[in-house]
């Protein structure tokens, strides 16, 4: 029983942050403290592609917004 939670608890915080972020809630905390086994791996890779996708949205809402060879904002 101590090993299936040690196992299914921290999976499940990660399905909620997988969840989280395929719902466009790129900010939600991935919850897993452990390092050094493949859970703790897989929770840094979720961290990781967090960190990616906020900075593609940032850069696609700047140039949404802004003109790429000047910087300045566009006239909409």
């Amino acid at each position: 029983l101590w090993t299936t939670r040690r196992l299914t608890q921290p999976l499940a915080a990660l399905s909620r942050a997988a969840a989280a972020i395929g719902a466009g809630d790129l900010q939600a905390h991935v919850e897993v403290t452990r390092r050094s086994d493949e859970i703790g791996q897989l929770a840094q890779s979720f961290r990781l592609m967090q960190q990616v996708l906020s900075e593609r949205e940032r850069r696609i809402l700047r140039d949404a917004s802004h003109d790429r060879l000047t910087g300045l904002p566009n006239r909409n």
